[in-house]
Formats: C-alpha cells, structure tokens, sequence
C-alpha cells in the first residue's frame, strides 16, 4: 500500500500542473492501492497529453491487464516496446500473457528476450530451462505419436472373407446368371376366385367358367311332308321284295 501522503504530494502538482509527467506515478500508486478505475482515467487524461511517454503507456498497461482486458494491455505493452526495445517490464508482462494463452514456444522466445537484455534476470533463467524441458518433452510426445501412426497405417490389416459383390462385374456370365435364376423361380400358383368381398371392393362381378355338361344331341324333329315321303319310299321297297 501507498502511503496517503505521498499520493497528496503527487495530487497536489497535477493540480497545479495538469500537463506534468508525474501522471504516470501517481496512476500507479492508485494502482498499488487497488483503485484501478482511478488509475485508467489519470493514465488516458495523461496519454492525451504525452501520446509518446513511454511509462504513460506502461502503467496505463498494467492498470488495463488488472482489469482483465488483456488486449487493450497487450497493445500498451507493444507501444511501450515500440517506443522502448529494451524495457524489461513491458517483456516480462507480454511474456507472463503469452505464457497464460499456453503458447509455449512464444513464451520461450520472449524470455530469450528478456535474457539477452538482463542476463542477471534469475526469475526469467529458471523459466527458461523449465520451458525448454516442456517443449522437449512435447517434441518427444509428438515424435511418438507420429511414430505410432505410421506403424498403424504400414501394419497388415487384417484378412477377412471377401463379401459376394452386390453389381456383377464385367467378367461375370451375365447369360448364365439369368439362366440359374429362371430355373430356380416358383412355379406360378393358379389364381383362387376372388371372395365376395374382393367383388365388393372392385365393384365388379368375376365370372366363374361354369362346368361343362354331357347331354345327348337332340335331333330336329322333320316336317310332315319329308316323313310322308320316306314312308313311300320304304312302301316301295319291300314290294319289290
């Protein structure tokens, strides 16, 4: 915590001087002091009136990652970094995001970085070799799987009977095939006479062939007049006789 003094010492030049750099300190001793809101609006106000201040920027950074607004800090750390290669706290903050978004190898370059600037940086020296052990054993993880697979997709697979084609191919007896089929069709079952129902639900009366009957012939009774004139014929005959 800040000591209420020192942030009334630095209240008190703002107020006599609204352009003055020490907005900076001050946002960041509200900061310190958890009142992040405070500290956001002195760090704009400042920011409109030195747009190039490097800690302007910084601060406002850190005041905008406490928030949680990770890309709006992520673009203050670069301007700081734009105007500031080599500013440590702007690296260490950018390494800590990229570190918390699980991007490894991004994470080890930014603490390459940050060691070619401050090789004493014992913190980012530990980090380091526990990130270069990380991203060892992934390419080993990796290389396994990638081993694996490709044991799988080289091994034999498995012979199994082959399954009778549904499509004749080309070289199939096609004559043969419809041959086999005509002899083992059903022969065809006479049609049964439709049930009085079945005539209802047509409307239509089947009809049946009636049985046929013998009879004897019957035959043509003759006219009067051809009977009369056989018996005269027979008459003559057995005179004769």
């Amino acid at each position: 915590m800040i000591a209420v003094k020192e942030i009334e010492n630095l209240q008190e030049i703002m107020n006599n001087n609204p352009t003055s750099f020490v907005f900076a300190r001050l946002a960041d001793y509200y900061l310190q002091n958890e009142d992040t809101y405070r500290a956001i609006q002195i760090c704009e106000d400042g920011i409109k009136q030195h747009p190039h201040y490097v800690n302007g920027h910084f601060v406002y950074g850190k005041s905008l990652l406490a928030l949680e607004l990770n890309d709006k800090a992520k673009d203050e750390f670069e301007k700081v970094l734009f105007y500031d290669p080599e500013h440590l706290g702007a690296h260490y903050y950018l390494a800590k995001m990229i570190n918390n978004r699980g991007q490894s190898q991004n994470y080890l370059t930014e603490l390459e970085t940050i060691l070619s600037i401050d090789p004493l940086f014992e913190w980012v020296s530990g980090q380091l070799k526990d990130v270069q052990a990380h991203l060892a054993d992934e390419t080993v993880r990796r290389e396994s799987t990638l081993t694996e697979a490709i044991e799988t997709a080289e091994s034999p697979a498995e012979e199994t009977e082959p399954e009778s084609p549904i499509f004749m191919s080309e070289d199939q007896d096609i004559e043969k095939l419809v041959a086999e089929h005509l002899e083992e069709a059903p022969e065809p079952e006479e049609a049964a006479a439709p049930s009085p129902e079945e005539e209802e639900m047509t409307g239509e009366a089947v009809e049946t062939p009636s049985e046929e009957t013998s009879e004897a012939p019957v035959l043509e009774e003759q006219p009067a007049d051809e009977k009369e004139k056989f018996d005269y014929i027979l008459d003559e005959i057995f005179e004769d006789e």
